[in-house]
């Protein structure tokens, strides 16, 4: 891939199966596979916070019917 990054996950195949799922990375693209990779503190805050909601989908998708 000339240009590009080429990446992947499991995602599409676990949410297909019904299981709610999220896909976190390196936060900018240009720091993925470098030596210096890291993800800053408010993009793990809103990982968590995505973590929670897909914690809480099987619940709420009970009492909305």
């Amino acid at each position: 891939m000339k240009g590009g990054i080429a990446a992947g996950s499991d995602a599409a195949f676990v949410s297909a199966a019904g299981v709610p799922a999220a896909v976190s990375g390196p936060g900018e693209v240009v720091r993925a596979r470098s030596p210096d990779e890291f993800v800053a503190v408010d993009v793990v805050d809103v990982v968590v916070q995505a973590a929670g909601v897909l914690a809480l989908a099987p619940a709420l998708r009970d009492l909305t019917g």
